[in-house]
């Protein structure tokens, strides 16, 4: 089955702050219809506002239809976060949500290790793999890496060159930790997946984190202990 790309335009740290905003304060089909008005002033055409509104809410929602509790308990404790702590919500909410993100954010991770310069060319090469060479492709891989420089990670020469800035995240918060753990495992192909794994996730380069068996208290993820390794997955 072909992969879907799902992403339409730049993630934007102040309008999915709103959104989470809106979200846990009103009904999702109230909140949709606010957020559209708000973003009816900057975004013109109803199809192109309608795909912005569809991805800012799938990020903390399931657009107009009821929210599940772990959204409703990330909504809470984004509400009471830090600015720190928002942006490490804002990505991995966003990297629980869209799977495409998960996958060119790990492909990004994987350069960045050898080298903290990169051509965006080089990542669509290898999303192109995948979800095959079109235009839409194209267009998804510079959505995420448009994204990752409104949150500051990258910095672009808007020449194709992309490079780190150097800012880290650091993740503290077990809510958090567990909050990564859930986004990671929501794409995993395996059934259960080593710690060790979640602790060296290349796409996670922005994030500075360790987690430890006693980190895990969500009720859907079962930990599995065998000799040395600790093995997890969602329930």
């Amino acid at each position: 089955m072909k992969k879907r790309v799902g992403l339409f335009r730049v993630m934007m740290y102040e309008e999915l702050d709103k959104a989470a905003e809106l979200m846990l304060r009103y009904s999702p089909k109230d909140a949709y219809e606010i957020l559209d008005e708000i973003l009816s002033q900057s975004i013109s055409g109803n199809t192109f506002r309608r795909k912005a509104l569809n991805n800012l809410t799938k990020v903390w929602g399931n657009g107009k239809k009821p929210l599940s509790e772990f959204q409703i308990e990330v909504l809470k404790k984004y509400a009471e976060a830090s600015i720190e702590e928002k942006s490490a919500l804002q990505i991995l909410m966003t990297l629980y949500s869209f799977p495409f993100f998960s996958d060119t954010i790990t492909v990004i991770g994987k350069y960045v290790r050898m080298n903290d310069i990169f051509q965006s060319k080089t990542i669509m090469r290898e999303i192109h793999n995948s979800y095959g060479m079109t235009e839409t492709v194209n267009k998804g891989v510079l959505t995420v890496l448009g994204t990752l420089v409104n949150w500051e990670v990258l910095t672009t020469d808007k020449k194709g060159q992309y490079a780190l800035t150097g800012r880290k995240i650091r993740i503290v918060d077990e809510f958090i930790k567990n909050v990564m753990m859930h986004s990671i495992l929501v794409h995993s192909e395996a059934e259960y997946v080593p710690l060790e794994l979640i602790n060296t996730q290349s796409g996670l380069f922005m994030l500075e984190y360790s987690i430890t068996s006693s980190d895990i208290n969500f009720d859907d993820i079962e930990v599995i202990r065998e000799r040395i390794d600790t093995f997890i997955k969602l329930k």
